[in-house]
């Protein structure tokens, strides 16, 4: 058995997608190889609080028990110079087999797979200039330190207007990052009138750049293609879902896959002959260069018809229809019920069966350092010699904990485990902030990698967790034998650091801590959310006029009020004496007033129950968070803001 290492940038990519989808067409049948696919992100990753862990993936498939890397080198164009990622991998080519899939990386030996796009560019530019006598072209690129392909395309660009005798103009080259919204607000800032606009033409490096420009440009009247035509690269879903739809090139970014995994077969065959694969990029024409209009069919540089039937106006993931992609997004719900009862190894382990077959895999290892190590952003990533294999299950077999420890230096499982199964399989690290507690590692039923590779990250989350109260009441329970009174003691400390001790529902620390990992889960799941200020009226009144005894009872009703007016899955705490605050995942600034209205009618029961001699109330503001907007410290003064809004409002009636 041949194992392969597949490492990819991210997989929520739809360029990424797509070559996996190549590299599993071709090994699916093949029982003597096992795939296995890492999503690394990059070491220093710039993105999210935390990202950077998944470097451990990287490091891990490094394995001595690893035959060959297929690399896709073109996903990390975004945010890892090219240079950087050959000096990475420049010394492990000369012990491993290693296929570069869409860069030349310069290794020695150097197997790579490498699109040609220049007779594309020449193609589509003379389709412009002659078919719709376009004559000054635009060309928005991306950093070339960045991305060599960036380059390659620009090159090819510039070489296609001198073959059409056509002047390439430096003003009219424009550089922004490899997204539509990077290029949509260079656009908007440096466009903001139609006369500023000089070209007729514009060719983009990518698809999301090209859509970016195009709603720039219609923003301020400029009409698609009739003043300007858009060209894209990629042929993603975006471009054929765009309104006008998108004429780009396609990559053969499938073909890329397949022939990659082909080269990768012969290299460990010891067929070393043809180390290069050259792949023929093709032009798909559509609406943006005004030659294929609403209602028509896409074609290709050759007359083929590319869409058989007109209704086909949306691929919502590569590899299947939107039922299946419906049943996954409801797997994923039924993950999440799963694990909010599994928050001791004990019991998760119990509930593993389960949780594959919700998910929908057939094997599954859960493997654990013998002490979590701490990982900041700057530290270069050291996978520890000794792993636990904690929990393994294969097929309809029963549970096994072997607690069996080994070095994931020479293998990711012990061999006895796996040495019948084969197909694909995906690593994910197990980390929790900068902690990092090992790895998953579980064999896949089908494509669905974005959907998997988020249940891994949701039961990554869940392990890291349970991990961590399994420790602390091990420990407690150990310190018990000593001193029963310091065994309470410590099995309290942990949680009173984070509860808040009149209330016993979370305090400041706690809510901050709980309310960043919520939203950054949010994040993963494309969610948005609600940051709720509140602020008990009249404390200072209360303490007053009755006693603080009895401020202190105010405080613990209204706390037994907002923990039964927000959900299970929502985080609430004590901010300080009458401040709480509440993160709601899913939950609009229009639901609001219901739930402003639900504390108020429990407020009211709670007083009568309580024989309070005044009636509770609170006053309430909130803000929305989102993936791009989720500092739990500024969100907090948002809302507070929108609170001494209602608070003003209050006072004002009641002076009046």
């Amino acid at each position: 058995m041949k194992n392969i290492a597949v490492l990819v940038q991210s997989l929520t990519v739809e360029y990424s997608i797509n070559i996996l989808n190549g590299i599993s067409s071709y090994f699916k049948d093949k029982e003597n190889y096992r795939l296995i696919i890492g999503q690394t992100k990059d070491p220093n990753y710039k993105l999210g609080l935390y990202e950077y862990q998944y470097w451990a993936a990287e490091e891990l498939l490094l394995s001595d028990e690893i035959d060959g890397i297929i690399l896709i080198s073109g996903s990390y164009s975004s945010t890892m110079k090219t240079k950087d990622l050959a000096n990475r991998f420049k010394q492990i080519a000369k012990e491993k087999v290693i296929v570069s899939v869409g860069i030349d990386l310069g290794l020695e030996p150097s197997n790579y797979v490498h699109v040609d796009c220049n007779n594309c560019y020449k193609e589509i530019i003379e389709h412009l200039k002659h078919k719709h006598n376009c004559k000054n072209f635009a060309y928005v690129s991306a950093d070339f330190n960045l991305s060599i392909e960036s380059k390659e395309r620009f090159t090819a660009f510039k070489n296609a207007l001198k073959e059409n005798n056509l002047v390439f103009d430096e003003k009219l080259v424009y550089q922004t990052l490899l997204t539509s919204s990077s290029a949509y607000e260079y656009f908007k800032k440096h466009f903001t009138q139609k006369d500023q606009v000089k070209f007729d033409a514009l060719l983009a490096a990518n698809d999301l750049m090209a859509l970016g420009v195009m709603k720039a440009l219609k923003e301020i009247g400029i009409n698609i293609p009739e003043d300007v035509k858009i060209i894209g690269f990629d042929d993603t879903s975006h471009a054929e879902n765009a309104t006008p739809s998108l004429t780009t090139i396609n990559q053969n970014i499938f073909n890329q896959g397949f022939e990659a995994s082909l080269l990768m077969d012969q290299l460990l065959s010891g067929n070393t002959q043809n180390k290069v694969r050259e792949i023929e990029a093709y032009t798909v024409y559509r609406q943006s260069c005004g030659c294929i209009h609403a209602g028509d069919f896409a074609m290709n540089s050759r007359g083929q018809i590319l869409i058989t039937d007109p209704k086909q106006k949306t691929r919502y993931k590569s590899n299947g229809d939107y039922s299946n992609y419906l049943n996954e997004l409801g797997s994923i719900a039924s993950l999440m019920d799963m694990l909010k009862v599994t928050n001791s190894l004990q019991r998760f382990y119990n509930s593993l069966k389960y949780i594959m077959d919700t998910i929908d895999v057939s094997s599954m290892g859960i493997c654990l350092y013998e002490k979590p190590i701490s990982i900041s952003r700057t530290d270069d990533i050291q996978i520890p010699d000794k792993v636990n294999l904690s929990i393994f299950v294969d097929g309809m077999n029963d549970v096994f904990e072997p607690k069996e420890t080994f070095n994931p230096k020479k293998e990711l499982l012990p061999k006895k485990y796996i040495k019948h199964l084969s197909g694909l399989f995906l690593i994910h690290p197990i980390f929790s902030g900068e902690n990092n507690y090992g790895y998953i590692i579980s064999s896949l039923r089908n494509e669905s990698f974005s959907i998997y590779n988020l249940s891994l990250k949701l039961i990554s989350n869940s392990v890291a967790q349970a991990y961590e109260l399994t420790s602390s009441l091990n420990q407690n329970e150990q310190l018990s034998i000593q001193n029963q009174q310091l065994q309470q003691d410590k099995t309290d400390l942990s949680i009173q650091s984070k509860t808040d001790e009149l209330t016993k529902i979370l305090n400041r620390r706690g809510f901050m801590e709980l309310a960043e990992k919520n939203m950054e889960l949010a994040k993963e799941l494309g969610s948005n959310g609600l940051v709720i200020f509140m602020d008990m009226d009249g404390l200072k009144t209360i303490n007053d006029n009755y006693g603080h005894k009895m401020g202190d009872s105010a405080i613990k009703a209204f706390a037994t009020v907002i923990a039964k007016t927000f959900r299970a899955n929502d985080i609430v705490g004590r901010l300080s004496g009458d401040e709480f605050a509440a993160v709601a995942v899913g939950l609009k600034k229009e639901h609001l007033k219901k739930i402003h209205d639900k504390i108020d009618n429990l407020c009211c029961e709670i007083s009568k129950e309580k024989n309070f001699p005044f009636t509770l109330s609170c006053s309430m503001g909130a803000t929305t968070f989102s993936s791009t907007k989720k500092n739990i410290t500024k969100l907090l003064i948002e809302a507070d803001k929108e609170l001494y809004i209602e608070k003003r409002e209050k006072h004002k009636k009641q002076n009046s």
